[in-house]
This record gives C-alpha cells, structure tokens and sequence, in this order.
C-alpha cells in the first residue's frame, strides 16, 4: 500500500499534508492532478511525477508510470533535496528572497553526481533561471543517466502547491523532444493551475 492510500496517510502526517497544501478549499491536488499525469504519461511515454515541497526536501506524492519506464529513482512517498531536482528547484524558485535565504541557510550541498550544483551561488544563479523560463531541469544531477522537466502548478494564491514533472533516461530524449515536452508539460500545468484556483479573481481575495 502507498503511503497516499486511504487510511495511510498518517505514514506522512498532517503536518506535511497543511504545510505542502494537499488539501487547499477542499481541493485535492493529487486528484486535480491525476487525469493530467496519466495523459501525459500516455502521450510521451514517459513517467510523470506530482511532488510537494516539505522543508528543503520535495515528497513524491504521486506517479504514472510510462510505456518506455525504466527502474527510476522517483516513487510514491520518496524525498528529494531541492537544488539538484527539477522539481525541488520549481518548488522553491518562486519564493520571496526572504523566504528563499532562510531556506538555505545552513544547507549543505551533497554531489550526488559530476553535475550535481553543490554550493549556494551557483544554486540561486540557477533559480534565477528557473523564474525567468517557468520551468526547470535536472540533466543528471540526481541521478546519472536520468534527464528531468519540471514546471510549477499553483493555487488560489498564486503560490506554487506542487511540481508537475516527466523523467526519463537522457538515451531516450534528445533536446527537440526535451522543447516538446517541456511545452507539453506547461500547458497541462496550467490547466491544473486553474483548477486549483489560480487566475480566478474571487479566490485570491
């Protein structure tokens, strides 16, 4: 059973269920979600992940497996370190400087790979980065051998409540399907986004 199966979820606790906004106006964002990441799985072939921020960490609450999957690091209930997943980085790149240095403050940077980002300068030129394009990338910074896309979705506050991501091996992705999915992805996460609420006038009162 996992962790996000009814009755389990305790296994995370609620703490991480307000603070990651799972549950915002009596909207679930694991099932806004899920039609998306299905279709999305289906149409590319690829895995499709829904990720949450909790401290410095993004929590893996939910996954589509793709056609062309492979055994990948992502799973249902799995914690990443923010700056070197695209996910982690959509989670956070959003933040006010205020909130993003508090943070980072003490973080300590592990490699994980050669490409792994592993002091704070070149963290936040990255973020930077991120703001300006909408969306993030991990080449083989978590794991070797694995490309990953991530774009942010938001809620009712115009804060980000999840990443929306698609990984893969970088044998299977060369960099035009990379702009295809990428765009792909945008799309759908809008769409989600205005189903949580984003855009619509009355609820960001």
């Amino acid at each position: 059973m996992s962790p996000w199966e009814e009755g389990s979820i305790n296994k995370l606790g609620m703490k991480l269920f307000e603070r990651g906004n799972f549950v915002i106006h009596g909207l679930d964002i694991r099932k806004v979600a899920k039609t998306y990441l299905i279709d999305l799985s289906m149409k590319t072939g690829q895995t499709t992940n829904l990720v949450i921020l909790d401290g410095r960490e993004g929590v893996y609450i939910d996954k589509v497996e793709g056609s062309q999957a492979t055994i990948l690091y992502s799973r249902i209930g799995r914690r990443i370190p923010v700056y070197c997943s695209a996910v982690g980085k959509v989670l956070v790149a959003f933040k006010n400087r205020e909130e993003l240095e508090k943070l980072l403050q003490g973080h300590i940077y592990k490699a994980h790979t050669p490409k792994t980002i592993t002091n704070e300068r070149d963290f936040l030129v990255e973020l930077e980065q991120v703001s300006t394009l909408g969306y993030a990338i991990d080449n083989q910074e978590n794991e070797a051998g694995v490309r990953c896309i991530a774009v942010p979705i938001y809620d009712h506050t115009g804060q980000v409540v999840a990443a929306v991501s698609m990984s893969t091996l970088v044998t299977r992705i060369n960099d035009e399907e990379l702009a295809r999915f990428t765009e792909m992805l945008r799309q759908e996460a809008i769409e989600m986004s205005q189903k949580m609420g984003y855009g619509i006038p009355f609820l960001q009162r």
